[in-house]
């Protein structure tokens, strides 16, 4: 396999493995931004396989996304049905890398699909062009007009925010501005204001949803009120993490390029000892062996850190263990509790494949038999 598919597939892992994880959180119940996260996902493992020609991929991912832009534009309910559809889907993605044959399967999967969005089609929506100024309306996205409607059904307040700057600053601005509502509020659609080219400013309109009627800033327009106030929406807070992707191989070619280092610091203390001995401690003996104990400690420090760098959290793990429990438990219909402790633990990634499967298997009796 050349070094190009072997980051396609190292890439795919992450994706499948981030697909899991947000699949894990819907379980929880429906987020907006978790179903959006899964989308890009996926979206862009299907963008990936198919420049590296890996075709059931390609059109498994590409199934996998006309099912979740269904969701995310309200189409469908989140049920369990629609998240074991999904799991499955997951699933067929990582026989692809593996190399399996899954041909039924996919027809099964896809069958699947097209069954649970042909359910809701031909289904009317509510309309809001009488509660929306259509000024508005007319120029957001189906997504965007979406997640409008449902705020509304939610009875949340619906407010614009114009954000005005120079050229130079303008995006700052607007990032800046969007940041602080997404503290509090859903941010649903940024639009550019008509004319706001002028006197060297650009001025865009944020169109943003909130449980909160006092507003955030002092020129926010009030668009929408509901009748009654609801719920407070689910807040997400996702963190963004610097990750760089390593071949295994790799790092276990540093690992032994560490112990080689050791073992010359070793023989390095053993010539100090040498010298030692037959010469005293002159100020040039003595020279080597503070050089000699200084290599002892970075050598000491070089080997902890390499090691380290084989050491994965065991969330991983535990975030697979919890999907297959609730999975199964949904099949047998029964009610499962969930509780993960330790998940920042650390172990071998090596170990934890090899504790995968019995683990899984546990998991499996426990609900079968709890």
């Amino acid at each position: 396999m050349n070094e190009k598919k072997e980051q396609f597939i190292a890439e795919a892992e992450e994706l499948i493995a981030e697909a899991e994880s947000l699949l894990l959180d819907l379980t929880e119940g429906f987020d907006p931004e978790t179903v959006n996260a899964l989308f890009r996902a996926l979206h862009t493992l299907k963008g990936n396989a198919g420049v590296y020609g890996f075709d059931e991929i390609h059109q498994c991912s590409h199934k996998l996304e006309e099912l979740l832009d269904a969701l995310r534009l309200g189409r469908i309910p989140l049920t369990g049905e629609v998240i074991d559809t999904i799991q499955s889907g997951i699933d067929l993605l990582k026989e692809g890398l593996g190399g399996g044959v899954y041909e039924k399967k996919m027809t099964e999967l896809f069958n699947a699909i097209e069954g649970t969005i042909q359910k809701v089609q031909g289904q009317t929506r509510e309309d809001i062009s009488g509660l929306i100024p259509e000024e508005i309306l007319s120029v957001l996205s189906e997504y965007e007009e979406h997640r409008l409607r449902q705020n509304i059904k939610e009875r949340n307040f619906i407010y614009i925010k114009k954000v005005s700057s120079g050229f130079d600053e303008f995006e700052d601005a607007l990032k800046k501005t969007i940041e602080d509502l997404k503290k509090e509020a859903e941010v649903i659609s940024t639009l550019p204001e008509p004319g706001g080219m002028g006197s060297g400013k650009l001025t865009f309109r944020v169109v943003f949803a909130t449980k909160k009627e006092r507003p955030f800033f002092q020129d926010e327009e009030l668009i929408y009120r509901p009748e009654t106030s609801g719920l407070k929406p689910p807040e997400t807070i996702r963190s963004r993490t610097d990750i760089l992707r390593v071949n295994i191989s790799k790092i276990d070619a540093l690992v032994e390029q560490a112990e080689g280092v050791r073992v010359i610091s070793e023989r390095l203390s053993q010539l100090w000892e040498r010298f030692r001995q037959e010469y005293g401690y002159k100020e040039d003996v003595f020279e080597l062996y503070k050089l000699s104990q200084q290599l002892k400690a970075r050598t000491s420090v070089l080997q902890e850190s390499t090691l380290s760098l084989r050491m994965v959290p065991v969330m991983e793990l535990f975030e697979r263990l919890a999907q297959v429990a609730r999975r199964y438990a949904r099949q047998l219909n029964k009610k499962v509790s969930i509780q993960i402790e330790g998940a920042d633990t650390e172990i071998d990634k090596t170990v934890m494949e090899d504790l995968a499967d019995p683990m899984m298997h546990i998991v499996r009796n426990a609900v079968d038999h709890g």
